[in-house]
This record gives structure tokens, C-alpha cells and sequence, in this order.
């Protein structure tokens, strides 16, 4: 299954999934402008229990393997 989320927009996941997989794709018009992904891993409360639950470029995977960023590609 596919979904497009243009900015602004949310998503209620099932809470069955195992595994789910997010690229990012823009229409660059200025070469200088970059785009910067991050994850957040929330509790069952809907909380980021401490910082190694963010994840971004800095810091690529969570402690227990469960999110990965895999970086950029560039053309």
C-alpha cells in the first residue's frame, strides 16, 4: 500500500503494522535549499520517553534497531 501526506497533512497508522517504510521527494527549485527528515518513537502515552528516541541525521538509529535513517541521496 501507498500513501502520498503533502506537508501539513497527518496519518492514523494501524496500531498492527510491523514495519513501515517513508521516502521523501520534492521538486527542487533552488539548489541550495536541503530537506531534513526525522522520526519520533512515542510511547504508549504518545511521548518521547528521553532524546535517543528522536531520530535525524546525527543520530541514525534508535537504541533498539527499530527506526533507521538512512540519509540522503543526492543527484
Amino acid at each position: 500500500m501507498s500513501l502520498i501526506i503533502r506537508k501539513g497533512e497527518t496519518c492514523r497508522l494501524n496500531a498492527n503494522l510491523t514495519k513501515i517504510r517513508v521516502g521523501l521527494d520534492w521538486k527542487l527549485r533552488d539548489p541550495q535549499v536541503d530537506l531534513d527528515a526525522s522520526c519520533l518513537i512515542l510511547d504508549k502515552n504518545g511521548q518521547v520517553r528521553s532524546d535517543s528516541d528522536v531520530i535525524f541525521y546525527n543520530q541514525p538509529e534508535s537504541p533498539c534497531g527499530s527506526a533507521r535513517h538512512l540519509g540522503g541521496g543526492y543527484s
